[in-house]
């Protein structure tokens, strides 16, 4: 994957373009500070870092994939819950697990950012 950059005149977060093996392009912030992935027994957490995104310019998620890449069946509608700061801006994504939910093992966690894959990381339950 390739991201090509331009920056919009009406705004100051940085805009990519993402060329996908296919040829098709979309657009999608590549940019968007340090994400940190972190897990307790009934919750996963992304915590971002120097990040411009906001809540009311961005669809922001969770998914999870066990260590055969298959999706983990969570209620991710239901449980996602974005962090933002005093000014609005994203600073992390947390789903907590439902009662009936078990994950344990090696997780693969993606921050999602527009249906977008944004950042990934290994997770141990």
């Amino acid at each position: 994957m390739r991201c090509r950059g331009r920056i919009p005149a009406s705004s100051s977060t940085s805009q990519r373009w993402l060329i996908l093996s296919s040829g098709a392009r979309i657009q999608t912030p590549c940019e968007f500070g340090h994400a940190t992935f972190a897990a307790s027994a009934r919750e996963a957490r992304v915590m971002l870092q120097g990040t411009a995104l906001r809540t009311d310019a961005h669809v922001h998620s969770r998914f999870l994939t066990d260590e055969h890449d298959h999706p983990l069946p969570l209620y991710y509608t239901r449980n996602t819950r974005v962090n933002v700061d005093a000014q609005g801006f994203v600073t992390g994504v947390t789903l907590p697990f439902d009662a009936k939910e078990g994950v344990e093992g090696k997780i693969t966690a993606r921050f999602m950012l527009d249906t977008y894959p944004a950042a990934q990381g290994t997770l141990i339950f």
